[in-house]
């Protein structure tokens, strides 16, 4: 005689291929939708990163700048995709150096150009952005590509110490 607990008899043995079907089927869609919002969340977690690094390294130069009585340079090699800074009398060996603790920029983040007001557009090489001993600097845009499509634009201003960000390309002339 075979003895089955109460309440126990009516219990299924597993899940049906319809069930296990319906299951994988809404697993898959709620990937589906969360897959481009999650690879937009890392992305760009590279880009608050580089966007961090220029407002807080510009302010923070301007206020060097003013505490120690010299120029610092905010160096932003294009063809290298590399920002650093260094103090503007320093002999080359000291720029070396300097460059090495830099910030380089991730892959999906690339440097377009920088414009200045006065000098125009530095589309290769290195273009210099200087932070004066009396509080002012060189008025600029970083310009830089994310992915490939978007463009954002970094505004150095001369007098304020923020810097704004545009999620577009702007330039002096618009």
């Amino acid at each position: 005689m075979k003895v089955t607990p109460i309440g126990c008899s009516n219990l299924p043995a597993g899940f049906t291929l319809i069930e296990l079907i319906v299951v994988v089927t809404l697993i898959s869609l709620l990937l589906f939708i969360a897959m481009p919002r999650l690879q937009d969340t890392i992305l760009s977690d590279e880009r608050r990163k580089m966007t961090n690094w220029i407002m807080f390294k510009t302010q923070s130069l301007r206020e060097k700048a003013i505490r120690d009585q010299v120029v610092y340079v905010l160096h932003v090699d294009i063809d290298n995709q590399h920002m650093w800074v260094s103090i503007g009398n320093r002999v080359p060996e000291a720029l070396e150096h300097s460059a090495k603790k830099g910030y380089e920029l991730k892959k999906n983040l690339k440097i377009i150009d920088v414009e200045h007001q006065q000098k125009g557009k530095t589309t290769s090489g290195t273009a210099d952005i200087l932070f004066y001993s009396k509080g002012y600097a060189d008025r600029a845009f970083i310009h830089v590509e994310e992915n490939g499509e978007k463009q954002l634009s970094f505004l150095v201003e001369t007098f304020l110490p923020e810097v704004k960000m545009y999620g577009e390309y702007r330039s002096f002339e618009d």
